[in-house]
């Protein structure tokens, strides 16, 4: 194996290595298609939460095995996760900003020649 950092693995049945596995895609999945493609933004925050749940459970198991020169990772991994989720949720979410329509209201203006500087004109 890949040495101290990977030993965790040997605690685990290869049912639940799996579960963790797709959990982990799944939290990757939500924080990047929607915000990306602009669809379903309501899944990023629940992605992230997902995430500090999963990375909890990281930390937890670390600590069990008295692991805690490799804790630091997984905490700053949950650091983040947290901070999205907290981004998402917050008072001054995407989500609600899209939901109340402040979003589509900042529509690009049409250029026009009036609205160039020097009328259109071309400056040398």
């Amino acid at each position: 194996m890949g040495g101290a950092a990977s030993r965790w693995v040997e605690d685990f049945s290869p049912g639940a290595l799996k579960a963790i596995g797709a959990l982990e895609f799944l939290a990757v999945v939500g924080l990047i298609v929607p915000a990306a493609l602009g669809i379903a933004p309501v899944l990023v925050p629940l992605a992230a939460t997902g995430a500090v749940l999963l990375f909890t459970g990281a930390v937890i198991m670390r600590l069990r095995r008295g692991e805690r020169a490799t804790i630091i990772v997984d905490l700053v991994y949950l650091a983040m996760a947290a901070f999205v989720a907290w981004g998402r949720f917050g008072p001054g979410s995407f989500t609600r900003l899209t939901q109340r329509g402040a979003l589509s209201q900042a529509r690009p203006r049409p250029m026009t020649r009036e609205s160039l500087p020097g009328r259109g004109r071309l400056v040398p």
